[in-house]
């Protein structure tokens, strides 16, 4: 949507970024699936291939396609959500279009689609002419929003569209990650200092840091929750199916004293307790 014109804003249809968005939140839970299944598959290879040299790269593969796999998550699910606040936006902004039309046909001025100005020539007066200029302020500071918000919006598809094509995240150590309870100014210097590879790379690898630290944005602590959440749920899922296939110890039967179950009082059926004496 570069060079942004009233008469886009007028006409935007945030539901193509809707399904846009829709569409990438649905490669995201694709990705993660397969993840899943490498995952899966990772975990029986020492039962059909026990050892040597070729089990061992076997192994080493099925592992570095599961991270590729897990890598590509962060910057789908980034992509998607872009998309769906960018279409927030752009209904947002159409709204406060047409809201000014409407402001301008109350003061007798045309807004044309192109963002043009017509006076009502039966109303040209100094107060029509202070609505006019007004008028052209809000019409000016709506579209300079618009391109910012466009512009923050490719930015980021953009990066993390080299991800998703195959380029290599920039390693960042654990241990330059703020501990949690540090000032959140702090944090947010930090994670400011990181390039958009880095980040990517820190929510891959470090979401139970990322997801509960404070000063990094919102958006990028809702991606590493959901991978805590997402490997919490396949670790619970891989202990479940350990446990079924386990093997079960024989049901013991239940032994009773000759002549069955006594009562209390030793007469079946009875109820009442014998007192001695």
């Amino acid at each position: 949507m570069g060079g942004i014109t009233f008469e886009m804003l007028l006409n935007a249809d945030p539901e193509v970024w809707r399904r846009a968005a829709a569409a990438w939140d649905q490669l995201g839970r694709s990705t993660d699936d397969r993840a899943d299944a490498v995952t899966l598959s990772v975990r029986k290879v020492p039962d059909v291939w026990e050892s040597g040299p070729a089990a061992t790269k076997a192994q080493e593969y099925c592992d570095g396609l599961r991270r590729e796999l897990d890598a590509v998550f962060p910057p789908v699910v980034t992509i998607a959500q872009t998309l769906a606040q960018h279409a927030n936006d752009v209904s947002e902004l159409r709204g406060r279009a047409r809201e000014l039309v409407e402001q301008g046909r109350q003061a007798h001025v045309t807004i044309n689609p192109d963002g043009s100005m017509t006076v009502d020539p039966a109303h040209s007066n100094e107060w029509t002419a202070r609505s006019v200029s007004q008028l052209v302020w809000q019409r000016d500071a709506l579209l300079r929003e618009a391109a910012e918000l466009d512009a923050r919006a490719a930015r980021t598809i953009a990066e993390n569209t080299a991800t998703v094509s195959g380029t290599p995240m920039a390693r960042v150590d654990r241990s330059r990650v703020p501990a949690a309870g540090t000032d959140p100014a702090v944090v947010k210097r930090w994670w400011d200092s990181l390039t958009p590879a880095q980040r990517r790379y820190v929510i891959a690898e470090y979401p139970e840091l990322i997801g509960a630290l404070d000063g990094v944005p919102v958006a990028s602590r809702d991606v590493a929750n959901r991978i805590v959440l997402d490997r919490e749920r396949d670790r619970l899922t891989a202990r479940r199916d350990e446990l079924d296939a386990a093997p079960r110890p024989p049901r013991r039967p239940r032994v009773h004293p000759p002549g069955g179950v006594p009562s209390v009082d030793g007469r079946a059926g009875s109820g009442r307790r014998v007192v001695p004496g």
